[in-house]
């Protein structure tokens, strides 16, 4: 297939140049504007209890989570006995907009809490109707209004999150671009030394950028997209390109400096250094995948975005660059080559006359960065996620301030109790009490909310007989039912006496789920429930999603070495250089060293999905290079059968390539991290501390070392596989 591709771009280069400039134009008009079409949300588990809970809870009572919700005063001045003239004028307003569905304020029976303790402050909570573009499309109408209140106003909540957070991803994209883009120039330029070499990395890379938005785009039509899968994707996207690109176009110059023709050169080109990018590319886009068996969204569109600009970044350097070659091949031939490269030659050969300690030395360094990782200790992202200034941020620190709204006043736990009958009968009223009081004996409930949980429901004689002669009932009590409750169904307001995002509130949620009271059906949902559920199901999925990723490598490297031994030594060396990089982001993220430097606010933990995601995406990475520098020592193995020669050889060939490919990759990366999201600055930091020590001591010392020590048994496998492998036509032929 490869050598079909390189016959088609020696004939047809203009046409495929075509092409690729209208596909280009097309993915940049297609994609414009994707921003808009992102979610922030994504970390949480559509399967889980808490969500079944936000549903019923809608369906059954029409009580809903807040959208948005603001903040009205300054902090200093009192509030006290001008809450009507404050807040009444903005309510009002809203109130009139067709898509707001409840106004929640201090003014409203029972919710005091959202007045600050020092009642400078007060807490709106407004719920809107419509899926997510209506209720966008609402809030623009809506924001102006709560802007314009007598008083100094902070909007914040999931609605403005989501319309920061698309914000702050495309200026940390642009931006990224225009700081490693040009470095990535320079580098080309010094690399091959040459302007028509080094530009068709870069041209390959820019096409992966319109690119990385239209597959993202293609995925809004089928599911919520996160918006860090477009930092994420485009990366990946636009390293893996220029990897690729740098590759094809040494191994293309490296055939031409043979005396081969244009058309000659580009068809070996692809046929060996071309087959190692498609088995690096499947590897990359497999592994990524697997972190579709997590439920929560930002994994799965991580997984599906990166998959795609993975493949856009493989389409672009096995057919575009191949044309590109063939048109530019006197250019490229009469630039100067890179520098020697025997000192790589040199270092394998001194690494394989010793391989036992050099194993070994290396191994020790790599366990000695991994030892953080000990003590990683992940968080659900915060406030911290937002920089300070915003007004997202600003309202997420006073819910968790105690001074302000005390964090679990404001984000309460949500409790629904289902009843075998009405829920305003005697026996009914008595088994959802029964449960409230049960509830409030639990160890960390700070207080319980509802008209069964205190006053004269509470008391089985008096509740019998306002329940059977309801014109008894007083006003306020009936208001409350009314408010709470509907046919069979209660909500129940819970508050923990830990911050709402904290382990101790997530025990709080198990413990109130293992409560067992007769007559009652619950489910607890809210903000800690959410989170809590998102924890639960990472650990759960988190074996099956590593056994994929280790599957997906050991299988792609066997169909393309024919070998299990490689594949094995492969990924234990993969595992050891991704346990640095865990390492590096304990000391970094969690302990907070070189906050000053990056430029972060240290939140005590390494982000719960940074991990997952990095494990995939690295694993993919670590195989890019293996697969570069394997194809090179195996071809030689087969031309001559010597392992030490092969070895020796490969790594010359490949050593300059690897580090300058790992150099790429690391600006394209660091680039990325500099953005002002903490979860893009930590798989940043993560990702160039395993490029760099992939690329050195895994690559350099750790990969001659062990195939020294192994010798010919490099390339075993057992019979029956070994004739499978050749008789699919595996095999790398000369031909």
């Amino acid at each position: 297939m490869l050598v079909v591709i390189a016959r088609l771009a020696a004939r047809h280069p203009w046409l495929i140049v075509l092409l690729f400039v209208l596909l280009t134009a097309a993915s940049a008009v297609y994609g414009a504007g994707i921003q808009r079409e992102l979610a922030s949300t994504g970390l949480e588990d559509p399967t889980g209890e808490a969500i079944a809970t936000r549903n019923a809870l809608m369906e059954q009572l029409g009580v809903a989570e807040p959208s948005f919700m603001v903040v009205l005063g300054d902090g200093e001045t009192s509030l006290d006995g001008r809450l009507d003239e404050v807040l009444t004028p903005m309510i009002d307003a809203v109130r009139a907009d067709p898509t707001t569905s409840r106004v929640t304020s201090p003014m409203d029976a029972g919710q005091e809490s959202l007045l600050s303790a020092d009642k400078t402050r007060a807490l709106v909570l407004i719920e809107l109707r419509g899926d997510d573009k209506e209720q966008q499309a609402a809030f623009d109408r809506i924001e102006p209004l709560l802007r314009g209140a007598s008083v100094p106003a902070l909007v914040g909540g999931p609605l403005p999150a989501q319309r920061v957070a698309q914000e702050l991803a495309v200026a940390d994209l642009q931006r990224a671009e225009l700081v490693a883009l040009p470095i990535v120039a320079v580098l080309l330029l010094l690399f091959f030394r040459g302007p028509a070499a080094a530009s068709l990395p870069l041209v390959i890379g820019v096409f992966c950028i319109p690119a990385s938005f239209a597959a993202l785009r293609f995925l809004t039509h089928f599911t919520e997209v996160s918006v860090f899968a477009l930092n994420v994707g485009s990366f990946i996207g636009l390293g893996l390109a220029i990897d690729y690109a740098l590759v094809l176009v040494q191994r293309f110059r490296d055939e031409l400096a043979q005396g081969r023709s244009p058309e000659q050169a580009v068809e070996r080109t692809l046929a060996t250094s071309g087959r190692a990018i498609f088995v690096s590319g499947v590897t990359v886009a497999g592994s990524m995948l697997a972190l579709l068996v997590f439920p929560l969204g930002i994994l799965r569109t991580i997984a599906m975005a990166g998959s795609l600009v993975v493949a856009a970044a493989m389409l672009a350097a096995l057919v575009l660059l191949p044309a590109l070659l063939v048109l530019l091949a006197p250019r490229i031939a009469n630039s100067a080559p890179l520098p020697d490269a025997s000192a790589w030659h040199r270092i394998a050969v001194t690494v394989m006359k010793r391989p036992l300690p050099i194993m070994i030395g290396v191994l020790f360094v790599l366990a000695g960065l991994a030892s953080p990782m000990l003590r990683i200790h992940t968080i659900m992202p915060d406030a911290r996620t937002f920089p300070q200034g915003t007004d997202v941020r600003a309202v997420d620190e006073l819910l968790d301030d105690p001074k302000a709204f005390g964090g679990a006043d404001a984000t309460p736990i949500l409790a629904l109790v289902q009843t075998e009958g009405s829920i305003i009968t005697p026996e009914s009223a008595a088994a959802v009490t029964l449960w409230a009081k049960a509830a409030a004996e639990l160890e960390g409930v700070g207080s319980v909310d509802s008209p069964f949980a205190t006053g004269p429901l509470t008391d089985p004689t008096i509740a019998r007989t306002l329940l059977r002669t309801p014109a008894l009932m007083p006003g306020p009590l009936r208001g409350a039912l009314q408010a709470t409750s509907k046919g069979n169904a209660t909500v129940i307001r819970l508050t923990a006496t830990a911050p709402w995002r904290s382990q101790q509130a997530a025990d709080v949620v198990e413990r109130l789920r293992a409560l067992d009271t007769p007559g009652t059906t619950v489910l607890i949902g809210g903000p800690t429930a959410v989170v809590s559920d998102s924890r639960i199901a990472m650990a759960k999925d988190m074996p099956l999603a590593v056994a994929i990723v280790l599957a997906v490598n050991l299988l792609v490297l066997f169909v393309a070495f024919g070998s299990v031994v490689v594949p094995i030594k492969a990924v234990l060396m993969n595992i050891a250089s991704i346990g640095a990089s865990f390492g590096a982001l304990v000391w970094v993220f969690q302990d907070g060293h070189l906050s000053g430097i990056i430029g972060f606010e240290p939140p005590g933990g390494v982000d719960l999905t940074v991990p997952v995601i990095m494990f995939a995406v690295v694993f993919g990475l670590s195989m890019d290079y293996e697969v570069f520098l394997l194809s090179r020592i195996r071809e030689e193995f087969d031309r001559t059968g010597d392992n030490a020669h092969s070895v020796a050889l490969g790594l010359e060939r490949t050593g300059s390539i690897i580090s300058r490919a790992a150099a790429l990759l690391i600006v394209v990366v660091a680039g990325f991290a500099t953005g002002r999201f903490l979860f893009v600055q930590e798989l940043g930091v993560g990702m160039v501390v395993a490029i760099a020590l992939d690329a050195t001591l895994v690559r350099a010392l750790l990969v001659p070392s062990s195939m020294a020590l192994l010798g010919g048994a490099n390339w075993w496998a057992p019979a029956p596989l070994r004739a499978l492998w050749k008789r699919l036509g595996l095999e790398l032929r000369e031909d």
